[in-house]
């Protein structure tokens, strides 16, 4: 942001010059590596040119004026700002708290639809290997998940087309999929974030 005025000043005066400041609220891309440094402002910059009067006077009754060709320039110091800073840990604690509760849901249902009920591979007889059947638990897990799925990305009008497929007294299942799927819908959100 830059300032700038011409201002004629008698000898012997004063200028001042104050600036209302509103703080904003920054993002933490806008701040560099080294935050608890603060921020840089850069220092003003003001031109003193001569002005002297001939004597003469010009026709309506006011002194001519001419400028010197030397000028003076001049640079106030910078200024360090220190700000409040935002807890820049947020973004790790954010990852580590997702993936928490990706590793406990994985874990969960892995659990429930892989592993089954085997003993432990330790323990396991070589002689005595079974061969795997999928337990109804597993089987009612995974068209749930894969119900829920399918009502979450349905529209409500793909939902409402179903009653042409089922019988008159059934269209009462087909009215209650709307609000299921209202209920699903932030569950979906939030699983779409993680």
């Amino acid at each position: 942001t830059e300032v700038s005025m011409i201002v004629d000043i008698p000898p012997g005066g004063t200028v001042s010059v104050f600036l209302d400041v509103l703080k904003a609220f920054l993002p933490i891309r806008d701040f560099s590596f080294a935050c608890e440094k603060g921020f840089d402002v850069g220092g003003a910059v003001w031109l003193e040119e001569e002005v002297v009067a001939s004597g003469e006077v010009g026709s309506l009754g006011a002194a001519i004026v001419e400028r010197m060709a030397y000028d003076r320039l001049h640079f106030t110091e910078g200024l360090l700002v220190l700000v409040p800073m935002p807890d820049f840990s947020m973004p790790f604690n954010v990852v580590a708290l997702s993936s928490t509760a990706m590793t406990f849901f994985f874990g969960g249902f892995f659990r429930l639809t892989a592993a089954g009920r085997l003993p432990h591979w330790a323990s396991q007889d070589e002689t005595a290997k079974k061969k795997r059947r999928v337990s109804p638990m597993m089987l009612l897990l995974l068209l749930g998940s894969f119900g829920a799925y399918m009502l979450t990305t349905s529209t409500e009008d793909e939902i409402l087309s179903l009653r042409q497929y089922v019988t008159a007294d059934m269209h009462f299942l087909v009215d209650n999929l709307l609000p299921l799927k209202t209920q699903l819908e932030p569950i979906a959100k939030l699983m779409k974030v993680i």
